[in-house]
């Protein structure tokens, strides 16, 4: 999903219609990545919550509200987790991921369901750092320059993890074997593409049931 287009804006009514806007188009999606990226919707849900509410304290002067969105919301996620390590490692507790709760589509087919949670079990089974690269690659749409900054390593070692991780994806959906090009990345690939479509399609799947929970919690809310 792209950017809501921007207006100019005269007052803070305006800035507050525009804000409300662009959450209603782009949280549900903006939760779904975070939950692919976190392995947590609990997690995801404060991330985003949190880079929104940062977007519309600096509205008038952020160019791109969406991008500018997911890379903050990444970057609490990808710290959270970093400070969630180190205290494991400083208590010698091993790490194991938690529970992770998955809001279904009302309409969803069970085909559907079965294998947007088979892509979700695949993506688990990745190590941390080439699930965050797939991720914020293939569905946050960032590329490699701009994943090294945020993860503190380099375009090279992102190409690496990239190339490592759509080779194991591949195995474990079923994809087949055949060999990866070395610095093998999403950056020019086409939608159609099995590995981008069945992320992206998962990550669909995802807001589509995040937004049923958000009418179910509204609905809740107003009795």
């Amino acid at each position: 999903m792209g950017d809501t287009p921007r207006t100019d804006r005269a007052n803070n009514a305006d800035v507050e219609r525009e804000f409300q806007v662009f959450y209603a188009a782009h949280y549900a999606q903006l939760v779904a990545q975070g939950t692919m990226l976190s392995d947590s919707l609990q997690e995801a849900e404060d991330a985003a919550q949190e880079a929104c509410m940062a977007a519309m304290a600096k509205w008038d002067t952020i160019r791109s509200p969406y991008h500018w969105t997911k890379k903050a919301m990444s970057r609490k996620l990808v710290r959270d987790r970093q400070m969630r390590r180190a205290r494991w490692y400083r208590r010698l507790l091993p790490q194991s991921p938690p529970d992770l709760e998955i809001p279904v589509p009302p309409r969803s087919s069970v085909d559907e369901r079965m294998r947007a949670l088979d892509v979700l079990a695949a993506l688990r089974q990745l190590p941390p750092r080439q699930r965050q690269v797939m991720i914020l690659l293939a569905e946050c749409e960032l590329d490699h320059q701009e994943i090294a900054e945020l993860l503190g390593t380099t375009p090279n070692n992102v190409g690496v993890n990239v190339h490592h991780a759509r080779r194991k994806l591949r195995l474990l959906l079923g994809q087949g074997s055949e060999p990866v090009p070395t610095g093998d990345s999403l950056d020019s690939v086409r939608r159609d593409d099995p590995l981008y479509a069945l992320i992206h399609s998962t990550a669909v799947w995802l807001r589509q049931g995040i937004h049923a929970k958000q009418r179910a919690d509204r609905k809740e809310g107003n009795r």
